[in-house]
């Protein structure tokens, strides 16, 4: 077993202050996977087990609280538009032509619309997109 990273007294002292607050959404695990480590001194599988993680996680949240600091357990999210073609402003104005054309009874089609954003986007993209 891998020896973990040491945490720093300023660090220990930043996380004892971040303890006191409430915390939502995922905050509190991100919490409770440093400090179960450094007060309980549980081992990256046993905080792994607790929080029903998986260990590179642990291991990766650790490391970047040790890097940055409690903004470490409050920046960030889980998931996103990561692969998203437009942002949702962009997507929003595209399809309101789509909209206009429906409330007017005329019929839509994933065909007419899949080339209206290939023509959009400048590139083709596969049906399953649209």
């Amino acid at each position: 077993m891998r020896l973990p990273e040491p945490i720093s007294a300023e660090r220990f002292a930043e996380l004892n202050d971040f303890r006191k607050r409430k915390w939502p959404g995922f905050e509190f695990q991100r919490f409770l996977c440093i400090w179960l480590r450094v007060e309980c001194g549980l081992s990256t599988d046993s905080i792994a087990k607790t929080l029903g993680w998986h260990v590179n996680t642990i291991r990766f949240t650790q490391k970047d609280f040790i890097k940055r600091g409690v903004c470490a357990l409050t920046e960030g999210s889980k998931g996103g538009r990561n692969r998203s073609l437009m942002t949702k402003e962009e997507e929003k104005e595209f399809l309101s032509q789509f909209e206009e054309a429906g409330k007017k009874g005329n019929i839509l089609t994933v065909s007419n619309i899949k080339s209206a954003l290939e023509d959009r986007l400048g590139k083709k993209i596969h049906l399953s997109t649209v």
